[in-house]
């Protein structure tokens, strides 16, 4: 009865001891791919490899990327808009918030150049979520186009004749009046779109369509808006792109797909994403989109690229302007936007671990760039030339080494950020001994800003530390708060309230530590923490898994002996009156061989020979030897054996 629970167990375990390590524990064990920093160590950007071709001809500015592990978990959209006073505004998507139920929907935000929240926009009433695809918010921060997604109860007799409703995504959208949340002007797919132009399969048969799932026929990505008041639709589930009359919705062309208006000289395209308007005279329009060319299960292309379309409505031909081809010919099979700058570069976002690509408007790539590992998506990447001025101050840190405070190799090391300040190019440290307010601030030196973190290094040791901001023009733009600077253990007799002067009898012997050997322990601190964290985290997934591989085995070792008892119910039920008394009753019916048995150890009737009763005994014996196999066989196994008297006739 142990033996099917035995041999699960030992698989299970071997299983356990060649598979490697989870997905997730090994891919959070180690991470260096991600950016780590003394004065912020709750910030982990991803890491980004760049290669420079042509600095001189790189545009001037910022990327803004929303790196994500799981997209409908996450920020995306993020974009920089100006408002109608002039300044600079972000707008990005929030998903959902389970914990808030004002957030259940997903919102959108509108940042300040100081990183404020100026405002939070919900979706229209009677649309179920804040679709991730678009916040594209114009007319100088008044309005605001979404994807607004619903799913209808929809006729589809029209796929195939046969069936009469079904469930369908309809993708619509909305440009919503930013301050009163209401609608503007709402537009169905549904009603302009018939289901017959769509590229992508039914994912279930046509009768569960009608009880589970959807069909999203459209997948719609984004939308844009001409001075006209006409609207510019992308489909990829349709790979057509439409323009649509801001007066009354109706389709005024479509571009590529199933039965498209235009006839497409030189290029082709597919499941395309963020198709914009780029310049229209007359019967001329202009756009730009990033002709994906492949969805997850096709493609139609070797590689993915980024195209301008001039498109003639009196001619009815569209022609291929521009075309960047992803420059490690590989394809997009999800996501990515297509951006033409100010002074007419190109900027790319791949979408695949933030891969990205700037080019000239002859076509010269001057830059690439993508994050260092590959567990992390965006779904664009835009770049600004955007001034940041956080409302929250710069953060310092400041460490001593040496062996007293007053002693000539006393070092103090500093590190200092500002989170978002982008017109900071210097930082100034100032320092003092005594912590009261009417004590002068003495300057300690000045360092160039050398990245998101700024470290700079000072002979002696002083207390109290404040850093601050300066521009390129000498602006003092801001200084941290009062910060301690952390001494050695050994430094801990030290008297916080004292003034300049120190008693070097109150300081113990000094740590035989170098500053160096300091320094590279306290750059890996908050290395070791977070990947501290990262395996405290994997762990607790591994026993989760343990756990549940454990419980299988309990299952099985339980079914095993559940059937084993009830086997042997069914045995001493039915084998023991059944199984014995069908070959004794065979034994007793062998008058072939002259046998008579008179119960059970009665007298055997002498009616052979010795030699013959010799042969009579051993082919009894082997027939014993039959009853007992038969008393471990179950009721049918026993029933269908033969008489043991005929297999020895």
């Amino acid at each position: 009865m142990f033996l099917p629970c035995l041999t699960s167990f030992f698989i299970s375990l071997l299983l356990l001891l060649l598979l490697p390590k989870s997905t997730i524990a090994s891919q959070f064990d180690e991470d260096d791919d991600l950016a780590t920093y003394i004065t912020r160590p709750e910030l982990r950007p991803p890491k980004f490899n760049v290669t420079t071709y042509k600095a001189e001809s790189v545009t001037p500015g910022y990327w803004f990327t929303a790196p994500y592990a799981n997209l409908y978990e996450s920020v995306t959209s993020d974009r920089v808009f100006e408002q109608l006073d002039g300044s600079l505004a972000m707008s990005m998507i929030l998903a959902p918030e389970e914990n808030e139920e004002e957030d259940k929907r997903g919102v959108g935000w509108i940042v300040d150049n100081s990183f404020t929240l100026k405002k939070t926009v919900h979706m229209v009433d009677g649309v179920p979520k804040f679709n991730m695809h678009e916040f594209n918010v114009i007319e100088g921060g008044k309005t605001a186009l979404m994807v607004a997604e619903q799913v209808e109860e929809t006729d589809i007799s029209e796929l195939d004749g046969k069936h009469g409703t079904g469930r369908v995504t309809d993708n619509g959208f909305v440009e919503m009046d930013i301050d009163t949340e209401s609608a503007n002007f709402k537009w169905s797919g549904l009603t302009h779109i018939p289901l017959t132009k769509s590229e992508t399969n039914v994912p279930y048969s046509l009768g569960a369509i009608m009880d589970a799932g959807t069909w999203d026929y459209i997948h719609m990505n984004s939308i844009d808006k001409n001075a006209d008041g006409d609207y510019l639709v992308s489909g990829r589930h349709t790979c057509a792109i439409y323009k649509v009359s801001g007066e009354d919705g109706h389709i005024i062309w479509q571009l590529g797909g199933v039965e498209g208006d235009f006839k497409m000289e030189g290029f082709d395209f597919a499941y395309q994403h963020d198709a914009r308007f780029r310049y229209e005279n007359g019967s001329i329009t202009v756009i730009s989109f990033l002709n994906n060319a492949a969805d997850l299960g096709t493609s139609i292309a070797s590689y993915s690229s980024g195209m301008v379309i001039k498109v003639d409505t009196s001619t009815m031909k569209a022609s291929l302007v521009h075309k960047w081809d992803r420059p490690d010919h590989e394809l997009t099979r999800k996501r990515g936007n297509v951006q033409i700058l100010n002074n007419l570069n190109t900027f790319i976002g791949w979408s695949a671990n933030s891969y990205l690509s700037e080019y000239t408007p002859d076509g010269e790539m001057v830059l690439e760039a993508q994050f260092a590992s590959h567990r992390f998506e965006t779904y664009r990447t835009y770049k600004f030339n955007f001034t940041g001025k956080p409302e929250e101050p710069p953060v310092v840190k400041a460490f001593a080494f040496g062996t007293t405070p007053l002693a000539g190799a006393t070092t103090t090391v500093y590190y200092v950020s500002w989170n978002g300040a982008t017109e900071v190019t210097s930082w100034n440290f100032y320092a003092k001994n005594d912590h009261s307010t009417a004590a002068d601030w003495i300057l300690i030196g000045s360092t160039n800003k050398t990245g998101f973190e700024t470290m700079y290094q000072a002979d002696g040791f002083m207390k109290y530390v404040i850093a601050e901001g300066v521009s390129k023009t000498g602006e003092r733009l801001g200084n941290s708060s009062v910060e301690v600077t952390t001494m050695p253990p050994n430094w801990s007799s030290f008297d916080s309230d004292s003034n300049d002067e120190f008693d070097d009898d109150e300081l113990t012997e000094a740590s035989s530590l170098s500053i160096q050997e300091a320094k590279d322990k306290l750059a890996k601190l908050t290395v070791k923490s977070s990947k501290l964290n990262a395996r405290i985290t994997a762990l607790v997934r591994d026993v989760r898994v343990l756990l549940g591989v454990f419980l299988i085995l309990f299952a099985c070792c339980f079914l095993a002996a559940a059937g084993a008892l009830v086997y042997l119910f069914r045995y001493r039920l039915h084998g023991s009156n059944g199984g014995y008394a069908a070959v004794e009753e065979g034994m007793k019916n062998a008058p072939q061989i002259g046998l008579e048995m008179r119960g059970h150890g009665g007298e055997r009737e002498e009616l052979l020979s010795s030699d013959e009763r010799t042969s009579i005994d051993s082919l009894a014996s082997l027939a014993a030897g039959s009853i007992a196999a038969s008393s471990i066989s179950d009721e049918h196994d026993v029933t269908d054996r033969h008489d043991p008297g005929q297999q020895h006739r």
